[in-house]
């Protein structure tokens, strides 16, 4: 399985000294075959996640992406890689919405899209709702 770090993750995002803020992660993917895993943005501890929004383009007959999290040293905590979107086909251009409950961990994290089905190719934007509420 591939990981790749999108662009997005080198963007300094000024989320402001509210309570609630919204980040933007993106990617453009080529031909990104099953199993690719892109981290699309990278939390401190303690930032609760409220909402996540995908958009994205036709990525090809059969791709599906799914929206989760990856603890950013891969042992403080199982990867989920689903637990905000699950597999959503991505065959044709459209958005998806989270219906997830709010998520927080006690340590850094990157917010994940994970490739399933069929290879994908085209450009992913996600918009994630969070908080910044430490540990």
């Amino acid at each position: 399985m591939a990981t790749i770090n999108a662009p997005s993750l080198d963007s300094v995002q000024y989320v402001g000294d509210r309570g609630l803020a919204a980040e933007h992660g993106y990617v453009t993917l080529n031909a990104a075959a099953a199993g690719t895993k892109i981290r699309l943005l990278d939390f401190s501890a303690g930032t609760k996640i409220h909402d996540a929004k995908l958009v994205y383009g036709a990525l090809g007959a059969g791709s599906k992406v799914s929206i989760g999290i990856e603890a950013f040293d891969g042992t403080a905590f199982a990867e989920d890689a689903a637990i905000l979107l699950a597999a959503t086909d991505t065959a044709a251009a459209g958005v998806a919405r989270s219906a997830a409950a709010p998520v927080k961990k006690k340590v850094r994290y990157f917010v994940t899209a994970t490739v399933t089905g069929a290879a994908a190719t085209g450009r992913l934007d996600l918009t994630v709702l969070q908080s910044p509420e430490g540990i």
